[in-house]
């Protein structure tokens, strides 16, 4: 084998494994620190911090090492050990949080206990990328086309990790067995390596100072690194607010997180694969971001509306007599279309704007892992704001119109490089074209999902006449709802889960929901205190409250179910006025 196609396999199985660690470290960590836009995004942010830190620091590493692949089996063996090590820990968490419940009443404790627990194998998979740039690409005629093919290459890695860790390893081996099998991926790397490591064993790098003609001026880098910053920032924060969105659509299963994740990854494969086919062909390489950008500001508004119609879609493609792999091909198939255009111009973007901030071969190493390390913290920043701020204070779909506006206004950064007028012209239309449809255009509608899915839950409800909405609200971790198709009967629903059902004012009125306050009692001797997980509608809570126990104790991760039960109840659930 070649060292090109040695380091496009190492590579590719290093994506691979990376994602089965995320989408597996998501779902552990959402059982001890909560499952919140806020608790994934803190999860998200702490994974992209390391690999910030690792691109970052390698840098120094690089500079020292570049003519062997022994850093890089280090690295990839580190990443083995520290996820064994890593496992167990995890996997126990829950146990620790409930014994030192500080560890989860705090934001600032539980994200310096994820940041502890992930910032090792996270710091190297971050190396992993411009380790092997650093090491592969020898000559100034190999930058373009070698950065674009490795990146793609790495990330359609990812692409097979994270299909493969959400919907074959996860469901077959567990949790714990993709994790195994993750490992196997980072220790066939090394092995591989230490096999072939005497191909890596190359001649000094091809030091040519003076730039090409197509290196940008200091301060066109600079503008580039705002550029790479603020795409990571749109990337991530858009991934968190359509995954809050589609939630509801894939009813918040692993499944649902792993096939967003995967559409996002190979959007951004294939647009590396398309720069990399032309990268050597580009002459005016600032024009192309300009327009990009352009792009894909216009592309994320699209995916908005889209979005918006995707109820309308689905119920179009799809019937009852369906099966279900029929329907959820239809239902991915759908959001791959509705997505790929955004992630396919943020992997473009990526690609044509490390191209041209790397510079000369000599400064190689240091300049592919700063622009990594800005694009992902840029992706930090974003996973943040979106997370703990503007998804909480403003909702997803104004998150993402926000986005779009910022994704407009940063392409006017390079707009003097377009040596043309009608060029120059054409960008202000699009741009304009872009605010006034981020206002008037269609937004996300979320009452439009939840009747459409519950049709999924209950068949029975197509032949019924769309419920009246009583409530409805996007809440930290979901979308709560209260429906009522004949103004009698209640429905609670929880990202369009059913939840509960209820004629108030009778808090009884539903049977099983009652007597799961009651069955517990009956097989306990003089119980005093009850826990109640989950409040609903109340129906539990309010038969517990009818024994004699001292004390009920009721969990819920949503505030807005709180809100929703006053207004079933004009005065909310009494049992939990009594003192």
């Amino acid at each position: 084998m070649t060292i090109t196609q040695l380091s496009s396999l190492f590579l590719f199985l290093s994506g691979a494994a990376s994602l089965i660690y995320q989408v597996t470290w998501v779902r552990l960590l959402s059982l001890s620190i909560g499952s919140t836009s806020v608790s994934v995004g803190l999860v998200l942010a702490t994974f992209f911090l390391g690999l910030a830190l690792g691109s970052f620091l390698v840098t120094r590493i690089a500079a020292r090492h570049l003519n062997g692949i022994r850093p890089y089996l280090v690295v990839e063996a580190l990443i083995a050990l520290s996820a064994l090590v890593l496992l167990p820990l995890l996997l126990h968490l829950d146990q620790w949080v409930a014994f030192w419940p500080v560890l989860g009443q705090f934001f600032i404790v539980k994200a310096a206990l994820v940041v502890v627990l992930l910032l090792l194998p996270t710091l190297c998979i971050g190396a992993t990328y411009p380790l092997m740039v650093s090491l592969v690409v020898r000559e100034r005629s190999q930058v373009g086309v070698k950065l674009s093919w490795l990146y793609a290459v790495n990330t359609l890695g990812a692409v097979a990790g994270a299909a493969g860790g959400g919907f074959l390893f996860i469901p077959a081996w567990g949790l714990d067995g993709a994790i195994y099998f993750a490992v196997a991926l980072n220790l066939v790397v090394v092995a591989l390596g230490l096999r072939y490591r005497q191909r890596f064993s190359l001649p000094p790098i091809k030091r040519i100072e003076a730039g090409g003609a197509d290196d940008a001026s200091p301060h066109s880098r600079g503008t580039v690194l705002v550029i790479l910053f603020v795409t990571g920032l749109v990337a991530l924060a858009s991934e968190v607010a359509w995954t809050k969105y589609l939630a509801i659509f894939t009813h918040t299963t692993i499944y649902g997180f792993s096939a967003i994740l995967t559409v996002f990854l190979l959007g951004i494969a294939a647009g590396a694969w398309f720069i990399k086919q032309r990268i050597d062909g580009i002459k005016q390489p600032q024009a192309w971001v300009v327009w990009a950008l352009c792009w894909l500001a216009l592309a994320l508004l699209l995916a908005r509306v889209g979005l918006e119609y995707l109820p309308t879609f689905h119920a179009a493609l799809v019937d009852d007599a369906d099966a279900v792999v029929t329907e959820a091909l239809v239902k991915y198939g759908l959001i791959l279309l509705i997505l790929f255009p955004p992630t396919f111009l943020f992997g473009a973007l990526f690609t044509l704007n490390i191209r041209l901030f790397c510079g000369p071969l000599a400064q190689l190493h240091r300049s592919a892992g700063s622009a990594y390390a800005v694009n992902t913290l840029g992706g930090i920043v974003g996973s943040l704001l979106a997370g703990l701020w503007l998804i909480p204070r403003y909702g997803s779909d104004a998150t993402l119109s926000m986005a779009i506006v910022l994704v407009a206004l940063t392409s006017l950064l390079l707009w003097r490089q377009l040596q043309t007028r009608q060029h120059r012209g054409g960008v202000i239309v699009v741009v304009a074209t872009v605010l006034v449809g981020s206002i008037y255009l269609p937004h996300l509608n979320f009452g439009q999902m939840v009747l459409a899915s519950r049709y999924y839950f209950d068949p029975s409800t197509r032949v019924e006449a769309p419920p009246e909405f009583l409530f409805l609200k996007e809440g930290r971790s979901s979308v709560v709802s209260v429906t009522s198709a004949d103004g009698v009967h209640f429905r609670l629903q929880n990202n369009s889960l059913p939840e509960a059902s209820v004629k108030p004012p009778d808090p009884f009125s539903w049977f099983s929901e009652t007597m799961l306050g009651l069955f517990p009692y009956l097989f306990q001797q003089h119980p005093a205190e009850v826990f109640i997980v989950g409040l609903g509608a109340g129906n539990t809570l309010s038969a517990a409250a009818l024994t004699n126990a001292s004390a009920i104790t009721v969990v819920e991760l949503e505030p807005a179910v709180e809100e929703a039960t006053r207004v079933i109840f004009d005065a909310g659930v009494a049992a939990l006025k009594d003192p």
